[in-house]
């Protein structure tokens, strides 16, 4: 029950205080919350679930469109069994980390795209399935801030 309110609490002041503004070529959410107290947030809720980690996703290339932004924290939970289309996931690329949408899954394979890529990415072993993503934790612009990486 404790549980329950928390997150409901945190998910929303997170959405509450979220405002958009220009980043590059892409507008991204953000919210009123300072970069350590999302951090923070995030850890709380790492912290009540098993096999929960806290990460920080950049979407450069935007190709996951406003869904990940650049000033969020993500909490995700390693889990390829309960892994389906429509989950968001973080997987192992030629290029680091990636968070994309999961289209199918066939045995130990996914097959992941970017929300605003026109062709989808090519299959993912589940030996570079890091995680899916269960919540973000989104902050201010930090300009100057301390990074508050895990």
């Amino acid at each position: 029950m404790r549980f329950a309110i928390v997150v409901s609490l945190i998910s929303f002041l997170a959405i509450a205080g979220c405002g958009k503004r220009q980043h590059w070529t892409e507008t991204e959410m953000q919210s009123h919350l300072s970069q350590k107290q999302a951090w923070q947030d995030a850890r709380i809720v790492a912290m009540n679930g098993t096999g929960r980690n806290v990460g920080f996703i950049t979407d450069t290339s935007n190709s996951m469109g406003e869904y990940i932004s650049s000033y969020a924290y993500v909490v995700y939970e390693r889990n390829w069994d309960a892994v389906e289309p429509g989950f968001v996931v973080i997987v192992k690329s030629d290029k680091g980390r990636k968070a994309h949408r999961v289209l199918e899954v066939d045995g130990e394979y996914i097959l992941t795209q970017g929300t605003t890529n026109k062709r989808p990415d090519q299959w993912t072993h589940k030996d570079n399935y890091y995680g899916t993503i269960v919540s973000q934790h989104y902050y201010r612009s930090p300009e100057g801030a301390n990074d508050y990486r895990a």
